[in-house]
């Protein structure tokens, strides 16, 4: 279900991991505790798409002041990788025509996120299946951790 990251290695984190390392919830617990981001060398970074998905989320779901802080706090502490220059357009443009090639229409900040992730030479942390299809895609690193294997507390 897991893989082992090594200490040293680029980790970004999808929306969804966010949003349950936030929620201080057993799947947040568990992803914490499985890869110990909050003790690693470096630290797990954000893609900016990730931002405006958080944003939004907060927005829709009426998250209070409270909540919407530490969305900021958790935000200004992360580095965030930028979805600027050729590189980064044109690894988008090769990992969505490869999605294509199997078949698979991915959403345009799964994209993003893929490509950043790859352009970082980093592994990506989620718990969403549409990542799936990458996984053979060459110097993608993903992580898919499969929410109903988490073990509820």
């Amino acid at each position: 279900m897991t893989a082992t990251i090594p200490d040293g290695c680029n980790i970004c984190l999808d929306t969804n991991v966010l949003v349950h390392l936030l929620r201080q919830d057993y799947i947040g617990e568990f992803i914490n505790n499985t890869f110990g981001l909050t003790q690693r060398t470096m630290r797990p970074f954000l893609c900016e798409v990730s931002i405006g998905e958080l944003h939004s989320l907060a927005i829709r779901n009426n998250w209070g002041a409270e909540r919407i802080a530490l969305l900021v706090e958790t935000i200004q502490e992360l580095p965030t990788a930028n979805i600027v220059g050729e590189t980064i357009y044109f690894r988008y443009a090769q990992i969505d025509n490869f999605a294509h090639a199997k078949g698979v229409t991915m959403g345009k900040n799964d994209l993003w996120i893929a490509a950043v992730t790859s352009i970082q030479m980093a592994y990506l942390i989620t718990l969403d299946r549409d990542f799936l299809p990458l996984q053979d895609y060459p110097g993608f690193n993903l992580v898919y951790v499969a929410q109903d294997k988490i073990p509820r507390p």
